[in-house]
């Protein structure tokens, strides 16, 4: 079995690209969202999301190329927050949450292929 080299890196469309970044496919369109560290004093430990603001980028199957990268804000700046993302009914949604003690939904975001837009959850 041979391997084939389809497309370049990502580090070659993202100006100031992430160590760690969230994955996800959608329709012929390979997404990634930059995760970048957030610190968390009050338990004395951070970890890797997206949600304060960093970059989306799609590699396109169908022509092999990055499409150009979009950056966005801050979902939150809320201490202790972590994230899911995931895809639901075709497009890239970012759940906020905190566990500390019990699981607390914090906000749901629904990726409209430029920038993130608030999902009400009730």
């Amino acid at each position: 079995m041979v391997f084939e080299k389809v497309g370049d890196s990502y580090k070659n469309a993202v100006s100031e690209p992430c160590d760690y970044n969230h994955a996800l496919i959608v329709g012929d369109k390979i997404w990634l969202f930059g995760k970048k560290f957030v610190s968390q004093p009050t338990f004395n430990w951070g970890h890797h999301v997206a949600f304060p603001g960093t970059y989306a980028v799609a590699f396109d199957t169908a022509s092999n190329k990055w499409e150009d990268p979009h950056t966005f804000h801050a979902l939150t700046n809320e201490e202790n927050v972590d994230e899911v993302m995931f895809v639901f009914d075709g497009a890239i949604h970012a759940l906020l949450y905190t566990s500390f003690g019990e699981v607390s939904l914090k906000s749901l975001h629904k990726w409209t292929g430029s920038s993130f837009e608030s999902v009400n959850l009730t």
